[in-house]
């Protein structure tokens, strides 16, 4: 018996239609040729807790720091209604049966451990395949079997062993240096959990920086300076900043732009640059999970609950999209060549609006193959895109309908025509000062008549016809004269503060924020290969969750939009040691990484240089200003009043607590294993009720969504449901 391990159930059935004769059983499917193929749900697998490590571990003590973590070992995750352990046992059992192995996991590090890691903890000796799946479709799933590899391999084990050592990192770290925080404020008389991480404290760093740089920012003046031409009619070219008379693109002296202009008006000037080209643009790329988050925030749904969304979307219920927390955004040449399939099954459930409008548009043609479809960029998954077999769709909520939508419509805009326009350029010479200009004029609108094109506001490109007819017009060597120079004076700005959108885009190119070369390069490096992220911290699955972390920790808060650190998320950050704040720590384990899966570093040999970094850190010199900063770190600070009895508030990590004993009203943090936000805590507290949450869980393990309700009678929160409709 051939036993197949995919990583999820969905993967599971497609691998068995696959290999056919599939007979559907409890836990895995049965197929012809003796092939049985079984699930993950993800890892299945946590490595050991430290109070299972060492029993004295269960307590928060400075004594014990930093924990001895270094021994590797798992164990079965903990669910609430059992489903892991149910299906984990009923993987052991195929396994004991079986004379090998395929390991279906994602075709990168993460997809080769959670496969590998249950071989290991079973002492799993017999012959073991590798299946390489990046498209959940039958006829990929053909492909990949005819094309199974050696998956006991040097290559397959250290790609597992480098993922290992990233989980392994980030526990001895986070667990590590969270206690150190921890306890060392609360020696000096704060109080909370301050949580500490190797990706979440960078991300944090970022919202603190970007918050004080705009909210320290010292306003200068600079210059520019713009002149026209007669033969250029009222077009105004921008003066091209040179460093003989400029500083970082800039004109800081009046005078310097005065004196440009006494040089320039009523001379000669001659056109040195001439040139009109035939341009076109593609449309956007399918998405991928934190694309399709930043632009769901338009519609106000943030990236948790898009991301919540989309397990939905893509749960064997709805089976309406693909893979959902992929990054990456390019398709492969079978979804091509399903493309017609796909676009007749979506036909059954358009009707009307601009799902409609772009199958009708003139330039709409199933058979043209954009730029999505490229196999060679293709990482361990595709874009997000509508599935050929969506069902139950009528029963999507409403902001469920516009997450669909926008990834449907998305993936439809690759059969449109490019957006075709002309640029005109022009550059002129006058007193050896060179001024420049640039227009466009539209061709043909091509996808951006059903989707708006991202501006880009930083642009001075002019587009209106007249510019551009002036522009065109002109050729090189003309000869005119400058008959004005205009000299505005402007005021330096600074980054606006984050809102969630910028935030998230930001995170996938961290790297330009660095200044230690070296780092830098480790950062781009990591992310070679990978489509739209340049030296970026966190994954695509992972940054909401840690955002929202954050923000329930009480490092953050959103207000009217934006990202605002608070005096907590501020003073953390500051008085933390660079080597803590910077995302230098993600760059160089990758380094270590790359180097365990080249053979030139040992898992071992990684473990120890961790616990050597987390020894460097809890250093007394390094941590002044935790202990200096210990009062500004309480979570208990009164916050409001309480909604039944009108005394103090005070929000604690896990509880939002009246201080009047004979009241003792409380709103926990964590509800029905959802945890809420300090905003949703704060509605809830000075309104009374919150809008409706989704992510709630019963005891049976269902997900529901609700409003929450405070009983002042009973002085309790409760749930209130929207009614049914008949």
């Amino acid at each position: 018996m051939i036993l197949t391990i995919a990583e999820k159930p969905e993967l599971a059935e497609i691998i068995a239609k696959a290999f056919g004769g599939e007979v559907k059983k409890n836990g895995y499917w049965e197929c012809a040729n003796n092939n049985f193929v079984t699930w993950c749900y993800g890892h299945m697998l946590v490595l050991t807790p430290p109070d299972k490590v060492n029993p004295s571990y269960k307590t928060w003590v400075m004594a014990d720091l930093p924990m001895d973590l270094t021994e590797v070992s798992h164990e079965i995750k903990t669910t609430e209604n059992g489903y892991v352990e149910r299906q984990y046992k009923i993987i052991t059992d195929l396994l004991r049966k079986s004379s090998s192995v395929i390991n279906a996991g994602d075709p990168d590090d993460e997809g080769e451990l959670l496969v590998r890691e249950i071989l290991w903890k079973e002492n799993y000796n017999k012959p073991v395949q590798r299946l390489l799946l990046n498209d959940l479709n039958v006829n990929a799933a053909k492909k990949a079997l005819s094309k199974l590899q050696d998956g006991n391999s040097e290559k397959f084990m250290r790609l597992a062993l480098k993922a290992l050592a990233r989980a392994k990192g980030d526990q001895i770290y986070g667990l590590n240096m969270t206690r150190y925080y921890t306890l060392l404020n609360r020696q000096h008389g704060g109080n909370g959990k301050l949580t500490c991480g190797r990706v979440q404290t960078p991300m944090l760093g970022l919202i603190v920086k970007r918050y004080e740089d705009f909210k320290n920012h010292v306003k200068s003046n600079y210059y520019d300076v713009y002149s026209s031409h007669d033969i250029l009619k009222s077009v105004y070219l921008k003066l091209i900043a040179d460093d003989k008379f400029a500083t970082d693109g800039k004109i800081l002296s009046p005078e310097v732009a005065e004196n440009i202009k006494s040089a320039c008006v009523m001379k000669p000037s001659t056109v040195v640059v001439a040139k009109v080209e035939d341009k076109h643009t593609p449309p956007p790329l399918p998405f991928d999970l934190l694309g399709l988050q930043a632009y769901m925030l338009k519609d106000n749904i943030d990236p948790t609950e898009t991301m919540e969304i989309t397990q939905k979307l893509r749960s064997k219920e709805i089976a309406a999209i693909s893979y959902n927390r992929s990054d990456c955004r390019y398709l492969t040449s079978d979804q091509y060549d399903e493309a017609p399939a796909t676009l007749e099954a979506l036909k059954k459930y358009i009707s009307g609006g601009i799902l409609e409008s772009v199958i009708n548009n003139n330039g709409f043609d199933i058979k043209r193959k954009g730029i999505a479809f490229n196999d060679d960029n293709v990482s361990a998954h595709t874009g997000i895109i509508p599935s050929a077999e969506p069902r139950n769709l009528d029963k999507l909520t409403s902001k469920e309908k516009k997450v669909y939508e926008a990834i449907v419509l998305r993936y439809l805009l690759q059969f449109l025509d490019d957006k075709k326009y002309q640029s005109a350029k022009v550059i002129i010479e006058c007193e050896g000062y060179r001024f420049g200009g640039s227009a466009t004029k539209l061709v043909s609108p091509g996808w951006t008549a059903l989707e708006a094109e991202d501006s880009d506001d930083d642009s001075t490109e002019e587009n209106t016809d007249s510019a551009f007819d002036a522009i065109s017009a002109v050729n090189v060597d003309d000869v005119g004269v400058c008959n004005d120079v205009r000299v505005d004076k402007k005021e330096t700005k600074p980054l606006p503060v984050y809102t969630m959108k910028t935030f998230l885009e930001d995170l996938k190119r961290v790297s330009r924020y660095v200044t230690d070369p070296h780092i830098k390069q480790l950062l781009l490096s990591k992310d070679k290969g990978k489509k739209g992220e340049r030296g970026g911290i966190g994954t695509p699955a992972t940054r909401a969750t840690i955002i929202s972390n954050l923000e329930s920790t009480g490092y953050f808060t959103v207000q009217n939009g934006k990202l605002i650190p608070t005096e907590k998320g501020i003073g953390f950050i500051k008085n933390l040691p660079v080597a803590v704040t910077a995302p230098d720590m993600t760059a160089l384990w990758h380094e270590q990484q790359m180097m365990i899966m080249e053979g030139d570093l040992e898992l071992g040999d990684f473990i120890i240089n961790i616990n050597n970094t987390v020894k460097e850190l809890m250093n007394p010199e390094l941590s002044h200003g935790i202990v200096s900063a210990a009062q500004n770190f309480a979570d208990n600070k009164p916050v409001g009043k309480c909604f039944c009895c009108s005394s103090e508030m005070k929000l604690t990590p896990k509880v939002y607590a009246c201080q009047n004993e004979g009241c003792g009203f409380k709103i926990w943090r964590k509800i029905s294993e959802k945890e809420l936000t300090d905003n949703q805590m704060q509605l809830l507290m000075n309104a009374g009720r919150t809008k409706v949450i989704k992510g709630f869980k019963s005891k049976a393990g269902k997900s529901f969504e609700a409003a929450l309700v405070i009983d002042k009678e009973q002085k309790r929160v409760t749930f209130e449901f929207a009614a049914r409709k008949a």
